[in-house]
């Protein structure tokens, strides 16, 4: 199982209510104009600044909650830091604060964040080893339930403003690490980087770059890897129209990895976007375009793809069905054998841009919604629904900015499923 959640800052400007069958014309829920019951309290760093965008990137494996704040300025100015929680005894709990040994400012370390088990990768898109934003990655084991630095490492072939771990995607022994400015094709048209782990030490095995890859494409902008195939999406890409987007899958036979399919939106439409998101797991895919427009300029919407016979092919398409313009619907996705959950974080609910997140299971080969999920009703949250995360019945939500008593913070939420339906929040906080 991999669970991908794709986040793209605050600072770039750039789930369960909606469903849309493609082919069968739109179906939507009524139940999304309901806010169901959800108890929600909130995760805040207790050393935490504004805009820190704590929460920006969250991560989830098990017991193990990851969340990145990149512009965190304990280190330095914007070098970035990540806080590691810890589920035991019913609670949640701080296991530590990680921050680069060598964080300069400006690095964003904890702008992408992958975790599985004992293994953890985080991001430093603007790290300059191989010259100005450039890029790296630091990799950690946990030992005795500490995170010890392994290695640093960086492209081999790295140079300025690759933003070489822009985006991350972890399972096993294999990683695939995102530079979708890099310029191998033309201008930021975007690479990907294999690596495998051998004797607890990662290395490059394999450059990827789009075949038909060209200036602007940003291919490798998300990533997503499941057992032996990956996905990894081109926001940029011009097939269908211009900046519609498309994204790449590969799989691997005999450790060879090969390029299967390139998908593109039946529908697709100037700026949408398709392939801003991507999600993988097993036989399924989800493919998110923010900007597209079924609801409104902007509103967005998913696909998600299922193999059959060796084939790919769109099963069904997701919109909100009280999407508005502007909601950014995809924005972030997360995906657990068949749970879904998608975040809105520009969504105007309650009269305030506060976000939201839709939640939806597949049963008899459908998705269909089970819950909108919504900040607490008297905090006015920004941005809630910019990160996502899902594993088995926890669900993790960042908000990138959150208003208390008038004070911009950043906040996390976490939902665990107590039974369908309904969602329980635990709250974690960090200890002064």
């Amino acid at each position: 199982m991999t669970v991908i959640n794709i986040q793209r800052g605050c600072l770039l400007l750039s789930t369960i209510i909606s469903l849309a069958i493609f082919f069968a014309g739109s179906i939507t829920s009524t139940q999304a104009k309901t806010r169901l019951p959800v108890h929600l309290k909130e995760l805040l760093a207790s050393d935490s600044a504004p805009h820190d965008n704590y929460g920006i990137v969250v991560a989830l494996s098990s017991d193990t909650a990851v969340i990145g704040a990149p512009f965190d300025s304990t280190r330095s100015f914007n070098a970035g830091s990540a806080y590691v929680y810890k589920h035991s005894n019913g609670a949640w709990s701080l296991q530590q604060k990680l921050q680069a040994n060598d964080g300069a400012p400006g690095d964003q370390y904890g702008w992408s964040i992958a975790l599985q088990g004992n293994t953890l990768l985080i991001g430093a898109r603007f790290d300059d080893d191989r010259g100005f934003n450039s890029g790296s990655i630091y990799a950690y084991t946990r030992i005795d339930n500490t995170w010890v630095e392994r290695q640093k490492f960086s492209a081999p072939d790295g140079s300025v403003n690759d933003q070489y771990g822009f985006t991350i995607s972890l399972d096993g022994d294999v990683a695939f690490i995102g530079a979708p400015l890099d310029d191998d094709n033309g201008f930021e048209s975007g690479s990907v980087y294999i690596y495998h782990r051998i004797a607890g030490l990662w290395s490059v095995e394999k450059k990827f770059t789009a075949h038909d890859g060209e200036p602007g494409d940003q291919f490798g902008w998300s990533v997503a890897l499941s057992a032996s195939s990956a996905l990894i999406g081109a926001r940029f890409d011009d097939d269908e129209a211009f900046n519609s987007g498309s994204a790449y899958l590969y799989n691997r036979t005999a450790q060879t990895w090969h390029m299967k399919q390139k998908f593109t939106a039946i529908d697709a439409a100037v700026n949408d976007q398709f392939g801003w998101t991507v999600a993988l797991d097993d036989n399924t895919a989800v493919i998110g375009a923010r900007f597209n427009d079924d609801m409104g300029i902007n509103s967005g919407s998913a696909y998600v793809y299922t193999l059959s016979d060796k084939e790919w092919s769109l099963q069904q398409k997701l919109i909100a069905s009280d999407g508005e313009p502007g909601n950014q619907y995809s924005w972030a996705i997360a995906l657990d054998g068949d749970k879904l959950i998608i975040g809105a974080p520009f969504d105007n609910y309650e009269e305030a841009i506060s976000g939201s997140s839709y939640v939806y299971s597949r049963s008899d080969n459908a998705w269909r919604e089970q819950q909108k999920l919504t900040a607490n009703i008297e905090v006015l949250a920004a941005r809630y629904g910019i990160s996502v995360a899902l594993e088995g019945d926890t669900t993790l939500i960042g908000a990138c900015l959150e208003q208390h008593g008038g004070v911009l913070s950043e906040s996390v939420h976490i939902n665990t499923t107590c039974a369908p339906l309904i969602h329980e929040t635990t709250n974690l906080l960090t200890p002064d």
